[in-house]
């Protein structure tokens, strides 16, 4: 908010519960809650839980917006976006489109800043709407993906030990654009 947000809404779920096809439905159901019509919907390219991209395509296809994923780079020319893509082996793909769109965001593509207290102490004053999953219309039965059973995969014993002296080196040469790799294992 202190950002430059006129409102926010926030909609508290417990996190264990949503799937990326209820959290693009939340996000859907709390755009049009808010009564506004966005041109450009940023969402980052993938969460820490599973990195799936899943939720800004869903999203797309919820609003029929054209969505491009994996984005660097925006750049507005009037309401025509070009949007940078990077793709394997560090090359970029260029994407230019018509507003309404979803982008899904890599790291970096925004450089921090901190707002003045100014703003924050203002920020405290803008309002917040804070509603629940059942208040916009979304519960259990949007669940696509049930979680179950999860636990880390059995470990040898000899493979426990020699972890302390296994390196492992990856060595990126720029110029031909390949990845070498080398396992080391120590002596005990």
């Amino acid at each position: 908010m202190a950002m430059g947000a006129d409102d926010s809404i926030l909609v508290l779920a417990k996190e264990e519960l949503l799937d990326p096809y209820m959290t693009a439905k939340t996000i859907k159901a709390a755009i049009e809650r808010s009564g506004k019509k966005p041109d450009i919907i940023l969402c980052g390219n993938g969460s820490i839980d599973n990195e799936s991209c899943q939720v800004p395509q869903i999203l797309a296809q919820m609003f029929c917006f054209p969505c491009v994923t994996r984005v660097i780079d925006v750049c507005m020319n009037n309401r025509e976006p070009e949007l940078k893509r990077q793709i394997e082996d560090g090359k970029i793909e260029t994407y230019w489109t018509n507003l309404p769109i979803v982008v899904a965001c890599k790291d970096g593509l925004n450089v921090p800043r901190y707002a003045p207290l100014p703003f924050i102490e203002q920020a405290k004053q803008k309002p917040m709407l804070k509603l629940s999953l059942d208040e916009i219309g979304v519960n259990t039965n949007d669940q696509r993906l049930r979680y179950s059973n999860f636990r880390l995969p059995q470990t040898k014993q000899e493979d426990v030990k020699s972890l302390d002296s296994t390196y492992l080196i990856v060595i990126y040469m720029h110029k031909s654009v390949k990845y070498q790799t080398i396992l080391l294992q120590g002596h005990h």
